[in-house]
């Protein structure tokens, strides 16, 4: 059972929802106390646009392991994607509270609080990401974000720039540089150049304010 839970933590990653959501299904009608298994069928429920029933999940996960801080941070994540602010704040705190070591969970609560327009809150956060994991890619996507939501146009090309330093394979931060680019700095060919190499390496996230990731956890 071990063996096939983890092949369906990889099939999510890769996109196969309807199989991973299959097993996860099997692994709780055995044991419907698996906290993992809550986790990962909740992320697998969000990715096929299943809100209510990854909001089930993520409840049930904290129910049965309250003090742990992955339910807490991806129910943040499926309150932001829904619009639900104050709600996404609260957990997202109480993931950071529960373990102040994660980068991944700071990251969020700079994201969250950008959303909200608590611009100083997000920037201090987003700013320790990056002095603790300087290579932490994500902190620099979503700094770049925040800096073109302030208008700090210049600054957002710099962070997007350095993202790709680290990854020169990172669609997400061309396709956004791009973006600045074209809509900010008319800048056309270098707008084009980005944009090109963005679709080539398939972007994502491309044209999302949020970039929040859920947690996967192996059984």
């Amino acid at each position: 059972m071990k063996n096939k839970f983890n092949s369906a933590v990889e099939a999510a990653k890769k996109g196969n929802l309807d199989y991973a959501k299959k097993v996860f299904d099997m692994v709780l009608k055995k044991n419907s106390s698996n906290y993992a298994a809550y986790i990962n069928r909740g992320n697998v429920r969000r990715n096929l646009s299943d809100f209510n029933g990854a909001l089930e999940d993520y409840n049930r996960a904290i129910k049965l392991e309250p003090e742990r801080s992955e339910a807490y941070n991806n129910r943040a994540n499926l309150f932001c994607h829904l619009c639900c602010f104050e709600e996404a704040l609260n957990d997202i705190n109480k993931a950071y509270e529960l373990n102040p070591d994660s980068a991944l969970i700071l990251c969020n609560k700079g994201s969250i609080e950008a959303r909200m327009e608590l611009f100083q809150e997000a920037e201090s956060d987003l700013n320790e990401v990056i002095q603790k994991e300087p290579t932490f890619l994500l902190a620099y996507l979503c700094r770049g974000l925040l800096k073109e939501k302030t208008e700090d146009y210049i600054g957002a090309i710099k962070d997007y720039s350095v993202a790709i330093k680290f990854n020169g394979k990172y669609a997400d931060a061309y396709y956004h540089r791009g973006k600045v680019f074209m809509d900010y700095l008319n800048d056309e060919s270098s707008a084009k150049n980005d944009m090109i190499k963005a679709m080539k390496l398939g972007a994502v996230m491309a044209g999302t304010y949020l970039t929040i990731l859920n947690g996967l956890i192996c059984n």
